[in-house]
């Protein structure tokens, strides 16, 4: 026989390894996009590497806020499926 919240159990599991694990791939995709948006900029003004470098920055704190959002989304998943302090014990 099944267990189905064992299966439940590890489905959540596996979702919340995945969307951990594609933080580094959107981080660096943003910044990618930016640079390469910054060069192209570059090229067609003429004002190399202004763009580029505000088009890296612009990326990098793309990146960043996504990852701190994600970070705050689990920390407040963790703290919800925390029992209350007097049930811990403390």
């Amino acid at each position: 026989m099944v267990d189905r919240k064992k299966i439940e159990e590890n489905t959540r599991t596996g979702f919340k390894v995945l969307r951990h694990a594609s933080l580094g791939i959107e981080l660096a995709v943003s910044v990618v996009l930016g640079l390469l948006l910054g060069m192209w900029v570059d090229r067609k003004l003429g004002s190399e590497p202004l763009a580029m470098v505000v088009g890296l920055l612009l990326g990098l704190t793309a990146g960043l806020r996504s990852v701190l959002r994600v970070l705050a989304e689990v920390q407040a998943e963790a703290e919800a499926e925390m029992p209350p302090e007097d049930e811990r014990g403390g």
